[in-house]
């Protein structure tokens, strides 16, 4: 067992960042995941949009730090590859899951919006969900909005890396500019009185989420900032700090919705990428250690169609009227046992496909990001 210590060793402040596998990322988004099924249950007190919130932030930092590798090893970024790699890994388990969920809707003659269907199909789902009152929709598939965000987020940010990547301080900058720039004009909105859905949806209003994670792969590949990285990753007790700032700041804006969308909008994501170091840096310690225990990783491992089928699961699909003492586990049996099946069945055969498109490049980081 590592002592309660940072593992840094080297000049490499994060040295699990420079691993084959990357530890304690499967317990992440295992944490990610499990906050948005027991919100969307019910559990209200629960902060299942910070799930998602925790989601954007590790997608921009994996995203990030896997082009930053590709540069640094080949000199260059390939958006042919990253495009084919990001459609296998996301494309297939996504139209099944949008198949079988119309299936059920059909059988269980419950309505489909087809505007919606169309929306998701096309990765506009967010913006339908900001452009829509709340219950114009199958609540099946609101949870599409994020996909759609995350979708955007790989069809734009590639190509602005490429553009930028040779120039280590421009790209900072542009990636602080634009993050500044969204912090002030989301809450610019909110003062205006745009509506909820619209700044907790849209791809404008939440990119600063996933450029925050883009950012700290920046800093962390530049060796900048190495003196704040070491002093937040020098004990083990330091992450338990940040998550309870984390969820204090989630807890109050989910009624103060002032202080969500101009403060803890800004600020959370930062307390999220700092929480995502820390706990791959301190996850051989004996407190972080369960990050990477076997059931926690196949939580992780599978949390893209659990992701995808929790709204399947613990919609009025299962048991409807049972009480929660039944309904909680049915459900729960329910959506891992889809996204198990999901993940067996569709996501492998297409990652080993997308594993293959890595191997023919020079080797990077093996991450499911």
């Amino acid at each position: 067992m590592a002592s309660e210590a940072a593992v840094a060793t080297d000049d490499r402040v994060i040295p699990g960042l420079y691993a084959k596998t990357i530890p304690s990322l499967d317990g992440i988004r295992a944490i990610a995941v499990g906050l948005v099924i027991l919100y969307h249950f019910g559990f209200a007190a629960v902060p299942g949009d910070h799930g998602v919130l925790i989601f954007f932030v590790l997608s921009g930092l994996l995203i990030t730090w896997l082009l930053l590798k590709e540069a640094d090893r080949t000199g260059g970024v390939s958006l042919a590859q990253f495009y084919y790699r990001r459609a296998l890994r996301i494309l297939p388990a996504f139209y099944a899951f949008l198949g079988l969920a119309l299936a059920l809707l059909v059988v269980t003659k419950r309505e489909v919006v087809w505007e919606q269907v169309w929306a998701a199909v096309l990765y506009v789902a967010n913006y339908y969900n900001a452009t829509h009152p709340e219950g114009t929709g199958t609540r099946a598939l609101n949870h599409l909005w994020s996909l759609a965000i995350e979708e955007q987020f790989y069809l734009l940010w590639p190509l602005a890396f490429r553009s930028l990547r040779r120039n280590g301080a421009r790209l900072t900058f542009a990636l602080g500019a634009t993050i500044s720039a969204i912090w002030v004009y989301r809450a610019g909105l909110h003062l205006a009185g745009m509506n909820v859905r619209y700044i907790y949806s849209a791809f404008d209003t939440r990119a600063d989420h996933l450029l925050i994670g883009c950012m700290t792969a920046v800093l962390l590949h530049g060796g900048v900032i190495n003196s704040f990285w070491r002093r937040v990753t020098a004990r083990a007790w330091m992450p338990l700090v940040t998550c309870v700032m984390f969820a204090a700041s989630a807890m109050y804006g989910h009624d103060h919705l002032t202080y969500r969308h101009v403060a803890g909008y800004a600020l959370d994501p930062v307390l999220a990428a700092v929480g995502i170091v820390q706990m791959i840096a301190l996850g051989s310690t004996r407190l972080w250690c369960w990050l990477n225990a076997r059931p926690v990783v196949w939580m992780g491992r599978i949390s893209y169609s659990l992701y995808l089928y929790q709204q399947l699961g613990v919609s009025r699909f299962v048991f409807p009227t049972a009480p929660t003492v039944v309904r909680f586990p049915a459900c729960i049996a329910v959506t891992f046992g889809l996204a198990a099946a999901s993940h067996y069945i569709i996501e492998r055969p297409f990652l080993r496909l997308k594993e293959r498109a890595v191997a023919r490049r020079p080797a990077l980081p093996s991450v499911a990001a």
